[in-house]
């Protein structure tokens, strides 16, 4: 008997969570709902261990291919799917201070990948 695999969809996922903080992720777009949240939370993920960091109220991302079509992420969904609850609260808390809004309240994303 012969196994037929199918071809998987790795996309390269560049994801900025501040302005010097700019990594890229290969993700497989038929196991992930949304590649570009996946990325987002694995560049999260790498900087877990980091006491201190920055990561602004909102990501930015896009694939390595279509640099000019870019999604923004609203960063607390991302700290809270990357399980940093505490980096997600106090994020949310700055921003109330600053923005008079509240992050929990937002979207997820800016806008809808096509």
């Amino acid at each position: 008997m012969q196994k037929i695999m199918k071809s998987s969809m790795i996309r390269q996922i560049v994801v900025r969570l501040s302005k010097d903080n700019v990594s890229e992720y290969d993700i497989d777009g038929s196991i992930f709902d949304d590649p570009f949240l996946e990325a987002a939370t694995r560049a999260v993920e790498k900087t877990k261990k980091r006491r201190h960091g920055i990561i602004n109220a909102v990501v930015e991302c896009w694939d390595k291919n279509t640099p000019k079509k870019s999604i923004i992420y609203n960063s607390y969904w991302i700290l809270v799917n990357a399980a940093c609850y505490s980096k997600a609260e106090l994020l949310r808390e700055k921003f109330k201070m600053q923005h008079n809004g509240d992050l929990a309240k937002e979207p997820i994303r800016g806008s809808d990948i096509n």
